[in-house]
């Protein structure tokens, strides 16, 4: 018998990261927002998260996180500024490359507004965030996605003319890193 040919060589391994678990970490580096209370304003938005991704057989995934976000408003009325510090929950289906998503966002809410005239005005409250987005690996671990989603804003102080809810909702651009698995 003769020489034998060379193994083929391994293939190439595609990222799979999806499919494992591990953790994340991103950014929303800028979002859209507007008010549907009041139409008259569009803001920017913008936040960080980290959290952990977990992986069932056949695709069903999930992450749970921390998550902190800042909306800025430049309003008729004055500048309007939205801190919320909270939990975020995904569930969806994820491929090799891609995850697809709802979201769920519980957090508190600390609306402070900045008056013409020199007045402010600070109400606080806690607010259900909803939402759905899909997020795409570019490389190993590097992703890039969209979601879109609102906050119903419920607020503890109250008196004439003060809003006891609120809906404000945003349309984000997501760039993530994830680890592990």
């Amino acid at each position: 018998m003769g020489p034998q040919p060379p193994p083929p060589p391994p293939a190439k391994a595609k990222p799979d990261r999806f499919r494992k678990n591990g953790g994340y970490v991103q950014i929303a580096p800028g979002a859209l927002a507007f008010d549907t209370a009041d139409t008259s304003w569009l803001g920017y938005h913008y936040g960080v998260a980290f959290g952990g991704y977990r992986v069932q057989p056949g695709g069903l995934a999930y992450t749970f996180g921390l998550n902190f976000e800042h909306w800025l408003a430049f309003l008729d009325r004055g500048q309007e500024h939205r801190l919320r510090p909270g939990l975020e929950f995904r569930i969806g289906g994820s491929g090799d490359r891609f995850f697809a998503y709802a979201l769920f966002a519980p957090s508190a809410v600390l609306a402070h507004i900045v008056l013409p005239e020199g007045g402010s005005g600070t109400d606080a409250g806690l607010s259900l965030g909803f939402g759905a987005g899909i997020v795409g690996l570019l490389s190993k671990s590097f992703y890039l996605g969209t979601e879109f989603g609102g906050d119903v804003d419920f607020y503890f102080q109250s008196g004439e003319g003060a809003n006891l809810y609120d809906l404000p909702l945003s349309w984000k651009v997501l760039l993530g890193f994830r680890f592990g698995g």
